[in-house]
């Protein structure tokens, strides 16, 4: 029973195993990709809150490549697809069989799902102990919709214990699994069909008691999942096109995979883009992978047995038109390229510094991208390298929404309203919702002793006769900020407030966006408790003075471990900064939330921009100390640059304030930082990537939690 309730634990994480690799260099490598986007919509699915999905398919594709290219290299003829309607359940079993019938021992296998999740409750709660007291299931092509006979196995979800027995099959050939799953652990969190959310509503309905099956063997190898328990798992828009947000990501890190690499080493690289990336303004993607092992040192299995050449971080010019001066590149997205950037060439023997030739890029997809020559020669196998990044800032996706409660005549009077003022370079109003863009939801929001009435659902009930409210959501329907509620009693006045709010989100998010690989300089983070005893010129003993009072550092963690953390309400955090390198670097700080906006802790406005420097080698404690009054999201940003900057080009106005930006002669990055949100579609570039980098981290206050730095 302990062996089957720890399996269970583990196997729906939901999404996913990833395992070990293969030592025996003669082993060959097998793939099974499933794929559900087209789900068939009748009266059974659309009462079960079953929707289309966009991405899938491009996540099958993308892994399909992956796989086949280098430097994976799996043979064609090993790699199975299903997609859509191939894929209905006893499809789906029958690839598990064939799948076992075919591979060798030591053979690897590769297995990924992309599709709807699900759970059902446990029917055998003293065998199967679930971490979340129910089955997770796969959403297969056909089930709950009527298209087959009531409770057939083609009409049924596939459950967890029902995968877990298909895997063990193939588990007494080769332990050499991967297994990967891109859908929702659970369709609590849902709140109906949503846009590019992979979770439906529970299956209520008895299943027969041969369908719930259980197995008492041991899970194989590593496994990986897309989200957790209770989370769920979204999709996203790269280049115009969907893909499962944890597939984006897991593709992105494999693709640049190295001899010597673990399965562990994917995995932490994964979950570090997902943590970077942020596409819903300032509020948090609550969509964390999740990592199972049956043994500890599982995740040290090297990929493939490291049996691949290391293809470097170089681009390379595979082919040339010099009719039209077009040159394609063997990376893309997934690569960092991005439109618009400037690569150049060099020779081997001139100075890095001095351009050979350059190249601007003009189109790119997941795996090449396309430049026309502006500078010199370009020969195929040039070796390119980025010299100016560029950082397209388009406008953000909006779309407006009502309960039918206000009314079709009043939805559309205000809908015109609300048009006419997002006329701005900011924001593109579009008629359905986009998966990387923001809802301006109308309601008229049922409260109960000064407490919004949600009864159970994500967004509160509409009552008649209560005031009138515009919420500002992202795709998920989460309130961005509590500052986004907006009363519209004064039509035109709070219209105009409401879109000012969002214009201010508008630049925070695309400050906050703003990142580059960061040098060897760390950044501590100290928790501080109140000392009167404390002397803060003492740096051994780590003192800070915050409004003529002293604190003592006590926990203390790095900056970047901070992310994704709760934090509580009134915390006070120090920071000292270790630069590692032979190079002076100017450092700052700063804060970042919705409510206050973007403002520089360090170095404070007073001081010269000489006591931003730190030196090589050198270690300084900053002066003060942040402090977190408010509950929500706050970012802390640290941007690092060889050159001084003016820190008022930090500075953006909050949603509850206004704040001005000193003008003048700017360096690159100043106009960089200074143009991020008001020069929408225009290219800008940042300087040479090697002169700045940028560490944050993304927190929640809470009143009351456990904080991040007491782990």
């Amino acid at each position: 029973m302990k062996q089957s309730s720890y399996r269970n634990r583990i196997l729906f994480y939901f999404t996913a195993l990833a395992a070990t690799v293969c030592p025996n260099l003669f082993a060959a490598n097998h793939a099974l990709l499933i794929g559900i986007q087209d789900y068939p919509m009748t009266e059974q699915s659309q009462e079960r809150g079953l929707q289309q999905l966009s991405g899938p398919r491009n996540d099958i594709k993308l892994m399909e490549k992956i796989l086949s290219a280098p430097p994976l290299q799996f043979p064609e003829d090993n790699i199975k697809i299903l997609l859509d309607k191939q894929a209905t359940h006893s499809a789906i079993e029958q690839a598990f069989a064939d799948l076992k019938a075919q591979v060798n021992p030591n053979d690897f296998v590769y297995i990924h799902f992309s599709g709807h999740g699900s759970e059902r409750i446990n029917e055998n709660p003293d065998v199967d102990n679930e971490i979340t007291d129910n089955d997770q299931t796969w959403v297969t092509y056909g089930a709950s919709t009527g298209s087959f006979p009531p409770l057939s196995k083609d009409d049924r979800d596939i459950l967890d214990d029902q995968i877990n027995v298909w895997l063990a099959e193939i588990g007494k050939v080769t332990d050499q699994i991967v297994f990967v799953s891109d859908s929702c652990h659970s369709g609590s969190v849902s709140r109906g069909p949503k846009m590019g959310v992979r979770a439906v509503a529970m299956d209520a309905r008895p299943y027969p008691r041969a369908a719930s099956v259980t197995n008492d063997a041991p899970p194989i190898g590593i496994r990986i999942g897309a989200s957790g328990d209770k989370e769920s798992a979204y999709e996203i828009t790269q280049n115009g096109r969907s893909y499962g947000r944890f597939t984006w990501f897991w593709s992105k890190a494999l693709n640049a995979v190295k001899p010597g690499e673990t399965w562990g080493d994917i995995f932490k690289r994964t979950e570090v883009l997902m943590r970077e990336e942020s596409m819903m303004g300032l509020s948090a993607i609550y969509q964390r992978p999740q990592i199972a092992l049956q043994n500890l040192l599982d995740q040290d299995i090297i990929v493939l047995g490291g049996d691949f050449p290391d293809r470097g971080t170089s681009i390379l010019a595979t082919s040339i038109d010099n009719e039209k001066q077009v040159v394609r590149l063997n990376a893309g997205l997934l690569g960092g390229v991005t439109k618009d950037s400037i690569f150049r060439v060099y020779a081997a023997t001139e100075n890095p510094s001095e351009a050979f030739a350059e190249v601007e890029i003009t189109n790119v997809t997941p795996f090449s991208s396309e430049a026309k020559i502006v500078k010199g020669q370009v020969s195929v196998g040039d070796i390119l390298v980025e010299s100016q990044h560029a950082y397209n800032f388009g406008p953000i996706h909006v779309v407006i929404e009502g309960d039918d409660i206000l009314g079709h005549e009043q939805n559309q009077k205000i809908f015109s309203l609300i048009a006419d003022q997002l006329n701005t370079p900011e924001f593109e109003l579009v008629n359905e919702r986009r998966n990387d863009g923001w809802i301006i939801y109308l309601l008229r929001p049922d409260q109960q002793d000064g407490q919004y009435y949600a009864s159970g659902a994500m967004l509160p009930k509409s009552k008649s006769g209560a005031v009138l409210e515009a919420w500002v959501l992202n795709m998920q329907e989460e309130l961005l900020d509590d500052t986004m509620r907006v009363k519209l009693s004064n039509l035109d006045q709070d219209v105009n407030e409401l879109v000012r709010k969002m214009k201010k989100l508008a630049d925070l998010r695309d400050l906050k966006m703003l990142n580059n690989d960061p040098p060897d300089v760390r950044i501590q983070a100290y928790r501080l408790t109140e000392d009167d005893f404390c002397n803060d010129d003492s740096h051994a003993e780590l003192c800070f003075r915050v409004d003529n009072r002293l604190y003592r550092a006590t926990d203390s963690t790095e900056l970047t471990l901070m992310d994704g953390q709760r934090q509580p309400l009134g915390s006070k955090i120090g920071f000292l900064v270790e630069n590692r390198t032979q190079l002076p670097y100017y450092v700052y700080l700063l804060s970042i939330s919705a409510r206050d906006g973007a403002f520089v802790q360090f170095p404070l406005g007073h001081r010269t921009s000489e006591y931003a420097r730190i030196n090589g080698r050198e270690s300084k404690k900053l002066e003060g100390a942040l402090y977190f009054p408010n509950p929500g999201q706050e970012v802390i940003k640290v941007i690092m640059s060889e050159k001084p900057l003016d820190p008022s080009v930090f500075e953006f106005a909050g949603t509850q304030q206004e704040r001005g930006v000193t003008r003048g002669p700017q360096n690159p990055l100043e106009r960089l930082l200074n143009r991020t949100a008001r020069l929408r579609g225009v290219r800008v570039y940042a300087p040479d990537p090697s002169e700045w980098g940028t560490v944050q981290a993304q927190m929640v206050i809470v009143k009351e939690g456990k904080d991040a730095l007491n782990r």
